[in-house]
């Protein structure tokens, strides 16, 4: 796993479009808004990326027994897992996230 830690519009979301389009891996964000703005951004460079999924997209397929994806490329971090400890009642907001 590779981190992005760079300020705010500094092109960590730019970095990950480019990333989804030479993997083939789909980018995993909190919800649609952020889907479309990513798509958009995408569409506006002329790259043509695998559909971004949002966390809703995500927690639907497992409760189908869908298969997931191997590798997701995830834009804001934090916001996707608060999305998700929140689907599981968990209404924490994360105040410190270490990393390995």
């Amino acid at each position: 796993m590779r981190i992005e830690n760079m300020p705010r519009a500094s092109g960590k979301t730019t970095r990950l479009i480019y990333a989804s389009w030479s993997t083939g891996d789909p980018i995993l964000t909190v919800n649609e808004s952020h889907k479309n703005d990513i798509k958009e951004m995408a569409r506006n460079a002329g790259i043509d990326i695998p559909e971004p999924i949002t966390v809703n997209d995500l927690l639907e397929r497992r409760a189908a027994g869908s298969p997931s994806h191997n590798k997701v490329h995830i834009d804001e971090a934090p916001f996707v897992l608060e999305a998700i400890l929140q689907h599981y009642g968990l209404q924490s907001n994360i105040s410190t996230c270490t990393i390995p």
